[in-house]
């Protein structure tokens, strides 16, 4: 209901992504008339970026351009730049991103977001997920950090060990309440925020140092 506007990197679980999606938008009230104006086109051969959206897409912040990209509940982006990508990226409502990269600009966006790691042996991506929830656990209430780290494990489990049914409710779940999840996320951007940029902290450590 809240969010019109989603980004999906490739990875594992997209597929199963798109169906509670569906049958998300199916529980909302008139869902199944919602689902009549928008169209679905998705199959495995998709790739880099793939967004799922309303037609009466949000207006996109900054370059109204992105705005008529979003014109199915599924559409394949194409290969962007970095900055275009960041420009795209802010105008989403939820972010469902892959990799370390695409996770230190969720992070700093303010943007409710819900991280893939990449795999590892034995499993170790689950520790890093793991560690960055307990970061984030200070700015949720113990209902909604709840609800993330039910979604965020999914996405980093093993298909094997992957409940559709729960995966469908962690799901509907974060998407019901990202609204109300916006405030930790946006507290946890601009905390991080605090730290500077690097270049900035390099040259007053420079400085300070009398090095230059």
């Amino acid at each position: 209901r809240d969010a019109k506007k989603i980004l999906l990197e490739p990875g594992r679980g997209k597929k199963s992504l798109l169906d509670s999606y569906t049958r998300f938008i199916k529980s909302l009230p008139d869902g199944e008339s919602l689902l009549q104006k928008l169209t679905l086109s998705a199959d495995e051969s998709l790739s880099a970026g793939d967004s799922l959206s309303e037609k009466s897409s949000i207006p996109a912040a900054g370059d109204s351009s992105y705005s008529s990209s979003f014109s199915g509940l599924l559409t394949q982006l194409d290969f962007m730049n970095q900055e275009d990508w960041d420009k795209m990226m802010k105008t989403c409502s939820v972010l469902f991103i892959r990799g370390e990269e695409s996770l230190s600009r969720a992070c700093l966006s303010g943007i409710p977001f819900v991280w893939h790691a990449y795999p590892q042996s034995e499993e170790y991506q689950i520790v890093k997920v793991n560690a960055l929830l307990q970061r984030i656990k200070e700015y949720f209430t113990k209902e909604d950090f709840t609800i993330i780290k039910n979604l965020w494990l999914d996405f980093n489990k093993p298909e094997s060990e992957l409940n559709q049914d729960e995966f469908f409710e962690h799901t509907h779940a974060f998407l019901e309440n990202t609204t109300r999840m916006q405030k930790g996320f946006s507290s946890f951007s601009d905390d991080l925020r605090k730290n500077g940029d690097l270049a900035s902290n390099l040259m007053t450590f420079l400085k300070k140092n009398a090095i230059l």
